[in-house]
Protein backbone atom coordinates (compact mmCIF):
# COMPACT_ATOMS: atom_id res chain seq x y z
CA UNK A 1 0.00 0.00 0.00
CA UNK A 2 2.84 2.40 1.14
CA UNK A 3 5.03 1.56 -2.26
CA UNK A 4 1.47 2.19 -4.45
CA UNK A 5 1.32 5.75 -2.65
CA UNK A 6 4.96 6.31 -3.10
CA UNK A 7 4.15 5.51 -6.72
CA UNK A 8 0.89 7.71 -7.33
CA UNK A 9 2.82 10.64 -6.02
CA UNK A 10 5.74 10.36 -8.35
CA UNK A 11 3.46 9.99 -10.74
CA UNK A 12 1.50 12.88 -10.25
CA UNK A 13 4.68 15.05 -9.38
CA UNK A 14 5.59 13.84 -12.66
CA UNK A 15 2.64 14.84 -14.70
CA UNK A 16 2.29 18.48 -12.45
CA UNK A 17 5.67 18.92 -13.99
CA UNK A 18 5.10 18.42 -18.05
CA UNK A 19 1.64 20.27 -17.32
CA UNK A 20 4.39 23.25 -16.11
CA UNK A 21 6.87 23.27 -19.14
CA UNK A 22 3.92 22.89 -21.84
CA UNK A 23 2.72 26.01 -20.46
CA UNK A 24 6.12 28.33 -20.48
CA UNK A 25 5.84 27.55 -24.14
CA UNK A 26 3.29 30.04 -24.61
CA UNK A 27 5.53 32.93 -22.29
CA UNK A 28 5.28 33.62 -18.92
CA UNK A 29 3.29 37.14 -19.08
CA UNK A 30 1.05 35.23 -22.01
CA UNK A 31 -2.56 35.56 -21.01
CA UNK A 32 -3.51 31.86 -20.57
CA UNK A 33 -6.34 31.14 -18.20
CA UNK A 34 -6.49 27.13 -18.58
CA UNK A 35 -3.87 25.52 -16.31
CA UNK A 36 -5.13 21.85 -16.68
CA UNK A 37 -3.40 19.36 -19.40
CA UNK A 38 -2.78 20.16 -23.26
CA UNK A 39 -3.74 16.72 -24.69
CA UNK A 40 -0.40 14.87 -23.63
CA UNK A 41 0.23 11.53 -23.68
CA UNK A 42 0.88 10.29 -20.00
CA UNK A 43 -0.70 13.23 -18.28
CA UNK A 44 -4.18 13.79 -20.77
CA UNK A 45 -4.72 10.83 -23.22
CA UNK A 46 -2.98 7.93 -21.29
CA UNK A 47 -5.98 9.03 -17.54
CA UNK A 48 -8.32 9.12 -20.20
CA UNK A 49 -8.10 5.58 -21.60
CA UNK A 50 -7.22 3.92 -18.28
CA UNK A 51 -10.49 5.42 -16.43
CA UNK A 52 -12.71 3.55 -19.30
CA UNK A 53 -11.61 0.56 -18.38
CA UNK A 54 -13.18 0.68 -14.88
CA UNK A 55 -16.61 1.56 -16.66
CA UNK A 56 -19.07 -1.44 -16.26
CA UNK A 57 -19.51 -2.96 -19.89
CA UNK A 58 -14.92 -2.95 -20.13
CA UNK A 59 -13.95 -6.28 -19.35
CA UNK A 60 -11.95 -6.33 -15.99
CA UNK A 61 -8.07 -6.41 -16.02
CA UNK A 62 -7.79 -6.18 -19.89
CA UNK A 63 -5.74 -3.46 -21.52
CA UNK A 64 -6.96 -0.43 -23.86
CA UNK A 65 -5.66 -1.31 -27.76
CA UNK A 66 -5.10 1.80 -29.15
CA UNK A 67 -4.65 1.35 -33.48
CA UNK A 68 -3.09 4.30 -35.53
CA UNK A 69 -3.61 3.18 -38.72
CA UNK A 70 -1.59 4.31 -41.95
CA UNK A 71 0.97 5.59 -39.05
CA UNK A 72 3.78 5.99 -42.06
CA UNK A 73 1.62 8.47 -43.27
CA UNK A 74 2.58 10.91 -40.17
CA UNK A 75 4.84 13.75 -40.50
CA UNK A 76 8.21 13.40 -38.95
CA UNK A 77 7.43 15.76 -36.12
CA UNK A 78 4.48 13.19 -35.16
CA UNK A 79 6.17 10.19 -36.34
CA UNK A 80 9.02 11.49 -33.34
CA UNK A 81 5.93 12.31 -30.99
CA UNK A 82 4.51 8.70 -31.32
CA UNK A 83 7.76 7.28 -30.70
CA UNK A 84 8.04 9.05 -26.96
CA UNK A 85 4.17 7.48 -26.39
CA UNK A 86 5.61 3.58 -27.28
CA UNK A 87 8.95 4.53 -25.59
CA UNK A 88 6.11 4.70 -22.25
CA UNK A 89 5.51 1.10 -22.55
CA UNK A 90 2.68 1.30 -20.79
CA UNK A 91 1.20 -1.75 -22.65
CA UNK A 92 -0.36 -3.04 -19.78
CA UNK A 93 -2.98 -0.47 -19.68
CA UNK A 94 -2.49 0.94 -23.22
CA UNK A 95 -1.47 -1.09 -25.64
CA UNK A 96 -0.15 1.11 -28.64
CA UNK A 97 -0.19 -0.68 -32.03
CA UNK A 98 0.36 1.32 -34.96
CA UNK A 99 0.12 -0.31 -39.02
CA UNK A 100 2.56 1.11 -41.76
CA UNK A 101 3.49 -0.33 -45.17
CA UNK A 102 7.16 -0.30 -44.46
CA UNK A 103 7.74 3.28 -45.10
CA UNK A 104 8.06 4.41 -41.41
CA UNK A 105 9.71 8.12 -40.89
CA UNK A 106 11.84 7.44 -37.82
CA UNK A 107 12.47 5.56 -34.65
CA UNK A 108 13.81 8.81 -32.86
CA UNK A 109 11.58 9.74 -30.16
CA UNK A 110 11.45 13.78 -29.58
CA UNK A 111 14.17 13.69 -27.27
CA UNK A 112 16.41 12.04 -29.47
CA UNK A 113 16.47 8.24 -28.02
CA UNK A 114 16.00 5.94 -30.23
CA UNK A 115 12.91 3.47 -30.21
CA UNK A 116 14.48 0.12 -30.12
CA UNK A 117 13.13 -3.45 -30.83
CA UNK A 118 11.83 -5.72 -28.99
CA UNK A 119 13.02 -3.93 -26.06
CA UNK A 120 10.58 -0.82 -26.59
CA UNK A 121 8.01 -2.69 -29.40
CA UNK A 122 7.45 -5.32 -31.69
CA UNK A 123 8.06 -5.41 -35.29
CA UNK A 124 5.10 -7.56 -36.72
CA UNK A 125 5.06 -8.31 -40.58
CA UNK A 126 1.82 -9.68 -41.57
CA UNK A 127 2.22 -10.54 -44.55
CA UNK A 128 5.11 -12.93 -43.29
CA UNK A 129 2.83 -14.07 -40.93
CA UNK A 130 0.44 -14.71 -43.24
CA UNK A 131 2.06 -16.88 -46.09
CA UNK A 132 3.88 -18.84 -43.72
CA UNK A 133 0.41 -19.76 -41.98
CA UNK A 134 -1.27 -20.11 -45.68
CA UNK A 135 -3.72 -22.43 -44.07
CA UNK A 136 -5.04 -19.96 -41.63
CA UNK A 137 -4.88 -17.40 -44.10
CA UNK A 138 -7.39 -18.83 -46.49
CA UNK A 139 -9.90 -19.68 -43.71
CA UNK A 140 -9.89 -16.46 -42.56
CA UNK A 141 -10.93 -14.78 -46.17
CA UNK A 142 -13.57 -17.92 -46.51
CA UNK A 143 -15.27 -16.36 -43.72
CA UNK A 144 -14.71 -12.33 -44.85
CA UNK A 145 -16.32 -13.27 -48.47
CA UNK A 146 -19.03 -15.72 -47.30
CA UNK A 147 -20.40 -13.37 -44.55
CA UNK A 148 -20.34 -10.55 -46.93
CA UNK A 149 -22.22 -12.96 -49.49
CA UNK A 150 -24.74 -14.13 -47.03
CA UNK A 151 -25.30 -10.37 -46.36
CA UNK A 152 -26.28 -9.74 -49.91
CA UNK A 153 -29.04 -13.09 -50.20
CA UNK A 154 -26.28 -15.82 -51.69
CA UNK A 155 -26.27 -18.41 -50.06
CA UNK A 156 -23.27 -20.23 -51.60
CA UNK A 157 -19.58 -21.10 -50.05
CA UNK A 158 -17.10 -19.06 -51.58
CA UNK A 159 -15.11 -22.04 -53.06
CA UNK A 160 -18.43 -22.10 -54.78
CA UNK A 161 -19.28 -18.98 -55.86
CA UNK A 162 -15.41 -18.72 -57.49
CA UNK A 163 -15.28 -21.78 -59.38
CA UNK A 164 -12.27 -23.31 -60.87
CA UNK A 165 -11.93 -23.83 -64.51
CA UNK A 166 -13.01 -27.39 -64.58
CA UNK A 167 -11.62 -28.22 -68.10
CA UNK A 168 -8.02 -27.17 -67.27
CA UNK A 169 -8.54 -28.71 -63.95
CA UNK A 170 -9.58 -32.07 -65.86
CA UNK A 171 -6.38 -31.58 -68.03
CA UNK A 172 -4.13 -31.44 -64.40
CA UNK A 173 -5.61 -34.41 -62.93
CA UNK A 174 -5.04 -36.96 -66.21
CA UNK A 175 -1.22 -35.19 -66.23
CA UNK A 176 -1.43 -35.95 -62.51
CA UNK A 177 -2.27 -39.26 -63.45
CA UNK A 178 0.40 -39.96 -65.85
CA UNK A 179 2.95 -38.72 -63.56
CA UNK A 180 2.00 -40.87 -60.81
CA UNK A 181 1.87 -43.96 -63.44
CA UNK A 182 5.89 -42.93 -64.06
CA UNK A 183 6.41 -42.78 -60.53
CA UNK A 184 7.89 -46.28 -59.83
CA UNK A 185 10.38 -45.32 -62.65
CA UNK A 186 10.77 -41.53 -63.09
CA UNK A 187 9.61 -40.25 -59.55
CA UNK A 188 11.69 -37.81 -57.71
CA UNK A 189 9.61 -37.39 -54.61
CA UNK A 190 8.86 -39.89 -51.34
CA UNK A 191 5.52 -41.13 -52.68
CA UNK A 192 3.65 -40.47 -56.36
CA UNK A 193 1.24 -37.94 -54.83
CA UNK A 194 4.25 -35.93 -54.00
CA UNK A 195 5.23 -36.05 -57.38
CA UNK A 196 1.87 -35.25 -58.74
CA UNK A 197 1.55 -31.96 -56.27
CA UNK A 198 4.24 -30.84 -57.63
CA UNK A 199 4.82 -31.25 -61.07
CA UNK A 200 1.28 -31.78 -62.92
CA UNK A 201 0.46 -27.69 -62.74
CA UNK A 202 4.11 -26.61 -64.05
CA UNK A 203 4.08 -29.40 -66.73
CA UNK A 204 0.33 -27.89 -67.98
CA UNK A 205 1.70 -24.56 -67.61
CA UNK A 206 5.10 -25.39 -69.81
CA UNK A 207 2.28 -27.62 -72.45
CA UNK A 208 0.34 -24.31 -73.48
CA UNK A 209 3.56 -23.02 -75.35
CA UNK A 210 3.32 -26.43 -77.58
CA UNK A 211 1.52 -26.85 -80.76
CA UNK A 212 -1.38 -29.00 -78.18
CA UNK A 213 -2.28 -25.56 -76.93
CA UNK A 214 -1.59 -22.67 -78.94
CA UNK A 215 -3.25 -19.76 -78.32
CA UNK A 216 -4.53 -20.72 -74.83
CA UNK A 217 -3.66 -19.51 -71.42
CA UNK A 218 -3.22 -20.56 -67.71
CA UNK A 219 -6.43 -20.04 -66.24
CA UNK A 220 -6.57 -18.24 -62.72
CA UNK A 221 -9.97 -18.72 -61.60
CA UNK A 222 -11.13 -20.74 -58.73
CA UNK A 223 -11.18 -19.62 -54.53
CA UNK A 224 -7.92 -21.69 -53.64
CA UNK A 225 -5.90 -19.63 -56.54
CA UNK A 226 -7.39 -16.33 -56.09
CA UNK A 227 -6.78 -16.34 -52.28
CA UNK A 228 -2.95 -17.34 -53.17
CA UNK A 229 -2.48 -14.69 -55.90
CA UNK A 230 -3.41 -11.67 -53.02
CA UNK A 231 -0.26 -12.74 -51.36
CA UNK A 232 -1.23 -12.69 -48.10
CA UNK A 233 -3.91 -9.28 -47.68
CA UNK A 234 -7.26 -9.64 -47.56
CA UNK A 235 -7.65 -6.25 -49.50
CA UNK A 236 -5.66 -7.96 -52.48
CA UNK A 237 -8.44 -10.63 -52.39
CA UNK A 238 -11.89 -8.27 -51.75
CA UNK A 239 -10.65 -5.24 -54.19
CA UNK A 240 -10.46 -7.87 -57.40
CA UNK A 241 -13.23 -10.01 -56.04
CA UNK A 242 -15.21 -6.59 -55.93
CA UNK A 243 -14.43 -5.95 -59.94
CA UNK A 244 -15.46 -9.40 -61.14
CA UNK A 245 -18.93 -9.06 -59.33
CA UNK A 246 -19.43 -6.20 -61.23
CA UNK A 247 -18.38 -7.35 -64.32
CA UNK A 248 -20.73 -10.48 -63.94
CA UNK A 249 -23.51 -7.93 -62.92
CA UNK A 250 -22.54 -6.31 -66.39
CA UNK A 251 -22.67 -9.56 -68.13
CA UNK A 252 -25.72 -11.39 -66.48
CA UNK A 253 -28.21 -7.83 -66.96
CA UNK A 254 -30.86 -9.16 -65.06
CA UNK A 255 -30.42 -12.67 -63.75
CA UNK A 256 -29.22 -13.28 -60.42
CA UNK A 257 -25.36 -13.74 -59.94
CA UNK A 258 -25.07 -17.10 -58.31
CA UNK A 259 -20.97 -17.66 -59.36
CA UNK A 260 -18.66 -15.47 -60.85
CA UNK A 261 -17.47 -17.35 -64.26
CA UNK A 262 -13.97 -19.00 -64.75
CA UNK A 263 -13.40 -16.43 -67.69
CA UNK A 264 -14.76 -13.68 -65.71
CA UNK A 265 -12.07 -14.49 -62.84
CA UNK A 266 -9.15 -14.53 -64.72
CA UNK A 267 -9.62 -11.69 -67.10
CA UNK A 268 -10.00 -9.57 -63.90
CA UNK A 269 -7.09 -11.13 -62.08
CA UNK A 270 -4.74 -10.69 -65.22
CA UNK A 271 -6.10 -7.40 -65.80
CA UNK A 272 -4.90 -6.23 -62.09
CA UNK A 273 -1.89 -7.86 -62.45
CA UNK A 274 -0.93 -5.97 -65.45
CA UNK A 275 -1.68 -2.96 -63.85
CA UNK A 276 0.32 -3.70 -61.13
CA UNK A 277 3.54 -4.04 -63.06
CA UNK A 278 2.35 -1.24 -64.92
CA UNK A 279 0.06 1.63 -63.95
CA UNK A 280 0.20 1.35 -60.41
CA UNK A 281 4.09 0.58 -60.44
CA UNK A 282 3.85 4.47 -62.55
CA UNK A 283 1.13 5.68 -60.06
CA UNK A 284 3.47 5.09 -57.09
CA UNK A 285 6.63 6.46 -57.95
CA UNK A 286 4.51 9.91 -59.44
CA UNK A 287 3.06 10.29 -56.33
CA UNK A 288 7.27 9.81 -54.79
CA UNK A 289 8.36 12.17 -56.84
CA UNK A 290 5.64 14.77 -55.60
CA UNK A 291 5.76 13.95 -52.28
CA UNK A 292 6.87 16.96 -49.85
CA UNK A 293 9.98 15.71 -49.39
CA UNK A 294 12.80 17.75 -49.90
CA UNK A 295 15.49 15.03 -50.06
CA UNK A 296 13.10 13.49 -52.50
CA UNK A 297 12.77 16.32 -54.54
CA UNK A 298 16.73 16.73 -54.76
CA UNK A 299 17.24 13.36 -56.09
CA UNK A 300 14.60 13.09 -58.31
CA UNK A 301 17.09 12.00 -61.29
CA UNK A 302 18.04 9.43 -59.31
CA UNK A 303 14.81 7.88 -58.35
CA UNK A 304 13.89 8.21 -62.11
CA UNK A 305 17.02 5.75 -62.18
CA UNK A 306 16.13 3.49 -59.36
CA UNK A 307 12.19 3.60 -60.90
CA UNK A 308 13.74 1.97 -64.42
CA UNK A 309 16.39 -0.06 -62.34
CA UNK A 310 13.48 -1.48 -59.98
CA UNK A 311 11.38 -2.65 -62.47
CA UNK A 312 13.97 -4.61 -64.63
CA UNK A 313 14.56 -6.20 -61.38
CA UNK A 314 11.04 -7.55 -61.00
CA UNK A 315 10.78 -8.36 -64.65
CA UNK A 316 14.12 -10.28 -64.75
CA UNK A 317 13.28 -12.33 -61.56
CA UNK A 318 9.18 -12.96 -63.15
CA UNK A 319 11.23 -14.10 -66.30
CA UNK A 320 13.56 -16.35 -64.69
CA UNK A 321 11.20 -17.91 -62.20
CA UNK A 322 9.19 -18.94 -65.36
CA UNK A 323 11.45 -20.49 -66.71
CA UNK A 324 12.37 -21.86 -63.89
CA UNK A 325 8.40 -23.34 -63.70
CA UNK A 326 8.40 -24.72 -67.35
CA UNK A 327 11.75 -26.51 -66.95
CA UNK A 328 12.82 -30.25 -66.63
CA UNK A 329 14.65 -28.78 -62.70
CA UNK A 330 13.46 -30.94 -59.85
CA UNK A 331 12.40 -27.91 -57.97
CA UNK A 332 10.25 -25.63 -60.29
CA UNK A 333 7.50 -24.12 -58.77
CA UNK A 334 9.80 -20.46 -57.45
CA UNK A 335 8.81 -16.89 -56.03
CA UNK A 336 12.37 -16.59 -54.38
CA UNK A 337 15.90 -15.07 -54.60
CA UNK A 338 18.87 -15.60 -51.90
CA UNK A 339 22.13 -14.43 -52.69
CA UNK A 340 25.29 -16.78 -52.55
CA UNK A 341 27.49 -13.70 -51.65
CA UNK A 342 27.19 -10.51 -50.47
CA UNK A 343 24.99 -7.82 -52.89
CA UNK A 344 26.26 -4.77 -52.82
CA UNK A 345 24.67 -1.44 -51.34
CA UNK A 346 22.88 -0.12 -54.31
CA UNK A 347 21.34 -3.81 -55.02
CA UNK A 348 19.63 -3.75 -51.37
CA UNK A 349 18.31 -0.13 -51.59
CA UNK A 350 16.75 -1.43 -55.23
CA UNK A 351 15.42 -4.86 -53.32
CA UNK A 352 14.13 -2.92 -49.92
CA UNK A 353 12.43 -0.03 -52.51
CA UNK A 354 10.59 -2.54 -53.72
CA UNK A 355 9.57 -4.38 -50.18
CA UNK A 356 8.45 -0.76 -49.48
CA UNK A 357 6.20 -0.60 -52.62
CA UNK A 358 4.79 -4.01 -51.72
CA UNK A 359 6.70 -6.17 -55.25
CA UNK A 360 9.08 -8.45 -52.49
CA UNK A 361 8.74 -9.45 -48.56
CA UNK A 362 11.76 -10.16 -47.08
CA UNK A 363 12.34 -12.99 -44.86
CA UNK A 364 15.45 -16.00 -43.97
CA UNK A 365 16.48 -18.96 -44.78
CA UNK A 366 19.68 -20.85 -44.41
CA UNK A 367 22.74 -20.34 -46.09
CA UNK A 368 24.42 -22.52 -48.85
CA UNK A 369 27.09 -23.61 -46.16
CA UNK A 370 24.91 -24.06 -43.31
CA UNK A 371 26.83 -21.59 -41.18
CA UNK A 372 23.94 -19.32 -40.62
CA UNK A 373 21.01 -17.51 -42.22
CA UNK A 374 20.47 -15.19 -45.09
CA UNK A 375 18.13 -12.64 -46.70
CA UNK A 376 15.42 -13.93 -48.48
CA UNK A 377 13.54 -11.79 -51.19
CA UNK A 378 10.18 -13.19 -52.44
CA UNK A 379 8.01 -11.96 -55.31
CA UNK A 380 4.65 -11.28 -54.71
CA UNK A 381 2.20 -13.48 -56.01
CA UNK A 382 0.10 -10.57 -56.92
CA UNK A 383 2.30 -10.73 -60.36
CA UNK A 384 1.89 -14.63 -60.82
CA UNK A 385 -0.95 -13.74 -63.36
CA UNK A 386 1.74 -11.70 -65.10
CA UNK A 387 4.50 -14.01 -65.48
CA UNK A 388 2.44 -16.91 -65.88
CA UNK A 389 3.79 -18.88 -62.42
CA UNK A 390 2.15 -21.13 -60.20
CA UNK A 391 1.19 -19.66 -57.50
CA UNK A 392 -0.29 -22.66 -55.34
CA UNK A 393 0.97 -24.52 -52.85
CA UNK A 394 4.74 -24.32 -51.72
CA UNK A 395 7.15 -22.07 -53.43
CA UNK A 396 11.08 -22.83 -53.09
CA UNK A 397 13.97 -20.24 -54.13
CA UNK A 398 17.18 -19.97 -56.02
CA UNK A 399 20.75 -18.86 -55.04
CA UNK A 400 22.17 -16.21 -56.85
CA UNK A 401 25.24 -14.35 -56.91
CA UNK A 402 24.95 -10.67 -57.02
CA UNK A 403 26.86 -10.29 -60.26
CA UNK A 404 24.12 -11.99 -62.22
CA UNK A 405 21.41 -9.62 -60.66
CA UNK A 406 23.57 -7.08 -61.06
CA UNK A 407 23.32 -7.61 -65.24
CA UNK A 408 19.98 -8.62 -64.86
CA UNK A 409 19.26 -5.14 -64.07
CA UNK A 410 21.50 -3.03 -66.89
CA UNK A 411 20.53 -5.57 -69.24
CA UNK A 412 16.97 -7.41 -68.96
CA UNK A 413 16.23 -8.44 -72.59
CA UNK A 414 19.89 -10.28 -72.73
CA UNK A 415 19.66 -11.93 -69.42
CA UNK A 416 16.20 -13.76 -69.87
CA UNK A 417 17.48 -14.41 -73.62
CA UNK A 418 20.50 -16.06 -72.16
CA UNK A 419 18.33 -17.84 -69.60
CA UNK A 420 16.13 -19.66 -72.38
CA UNK A 421 19.41 -19.96 -74.45
CA UNK A 422 21.61 -21.77 -71.62
CA UNK A 423 18.90 -22.74 -69.25
CA UNK A 424 17.97 -21.28 -65.47
CA UNK A 425 20.77 -24.21 -64.07
CA UNK A 426 23.76 -22.53 -65.92
CA UNK A 427 22.83 -19.26 -65.00
CA UNK A 428 22.85 -19.77 -61.55
CA UNK A 429 25.72 -21.76 -61.33
CA UNK A 430 27.86 -20.40 -64.23
CA UNK A 431 30.29 -17.88 -63.75
CA UNK A 432 28.20 -14.30 -64.91
CA UNK A 433 31.08 -12.77 -67.31
CA UNK A 434 31.30 -16.12 -69.12
CA UNK A 435 27.72 -16.44 -69.73
CA UNK A 436 26.77 -12.71 -70.21
CA UNK A 437 29.92 -11.38 -71.70
CA UNK A 438 32.56 -8.72 -70.37
CA UNK A 439 30.71 -5.28 -70.72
Amino acid sequence: MLFERATGFFDQLYNDVVVWLRHQTFGLRAEFPYRGPLCGYLDFLFPVLDQLRTLPFMPTGKPIYLLLDDADNLNLAQTKVLNSWMSTRTSATVSLKASTQLRYKSYLTVTGLRLEAPHDFSDINVVDIYTSRSGRYAERVSEIVGKRLRSVGIQKDPASFFPQDLEQESEIKKIADEIKAEWATQGRGFRPRDDAVRYARPRFIAGLKGARKAGSTYSYAGFDQLVNVSSGLVRYFLEPAARMFAAELSRQGERAIVEISPRVQNDVIREEAAQLMFDEYDKIFKEVETENDEAAANNSEQLKVAKTKLHNLIRSLGGLFHEKLISEDAERRVFSVAFLDSPDQELLDLLQMGIRFGYFHRSTIGNKEGTGRTALYILTRRLAPYFSLDPNGFAGYVFMKAATLKFAIEDPDKFLKTVKAKGVAAILEGDQLSLFGAK
